[in-house]
């Protein structure tokens, strides 16, 4: 089996193990060893951090208005959008990755919600609400590469496009609450 040496920013290094006895084979025999250094060689390129992006923001506004002494409407109005490079598989704390890029994507988000309540005053002891919501959520997620997906327990978590990619949502949703 081959060594895979890390190190601390995160890289690390496919190490092939020759063949040394007959109850450890190891991974290559003498005549391959040109073949698998390069192999080894080529996983090690893949591996490393990654520069990654989720760069977004969000908005909130509510108003209340008194339409009369008995009457109160209320509007809230929120919005999402978030977008970036290699931000599928980011943890938001660290501004890299140590996901493969072939093996990442680009996501785009965009959410938005409206919700409406008018409150009256029947009488001093009878009141009625009335709520109506729509939501939007849109997001599209891109792989960054197209290539068959490719995972090597213990040495690469994976290369090639992730399985969960390409992926798209797109919900309109009205809320109108019957009795």
């Amino acid at each position: 089996m081959p060594n895979v040496v890390e190190f601390l920013n995160g890289s690390s290094r496919v190490v092939p193990q020759p063949k040394t006895g007959p109850y450890s084979p190891g991974d290559y025999e003498a005549t391959d060893q040109a073949l698998v250094f390069a192999a080894a060689a080529q996983l090690t390129s893949l591996a490393g951090e990654y520069p990654a992006a989720q760069i977004g923001n969000s908005s909130y506004a509510k108003l209340d208005i008194n339409l009369n002494p008995r009457n109160q409407l209320a509007l809230r109005v929120n919005t999402t959008r978030y977008w970036g490079s290699n931000n599928v598989f980011l943890d938001p704390a660290s501004p890299v990755t140590y996901d493969s890029i072939s093996n990442n994507g680009e996501e785009h988000v965009s959410t938005e919600s409206v919700n409406l309540s008018l409150t009256s005053s029947i009488t001093p002891r009878l009141i009625s609400h009335l709520r109506a919501q729509f939501s939007r959520d849109q997001q599209q997620s891109y792989s960054n590469s197209t290539d068959v997906l490719v995972k090597i327990p213990t040495i690469l978590d994976g290369i090639g496009r992730s399985n969960i990619l390409p992926r798209q949502t797109h919900e309109h949703r009205l809320h109108w609450p019957r009795r």
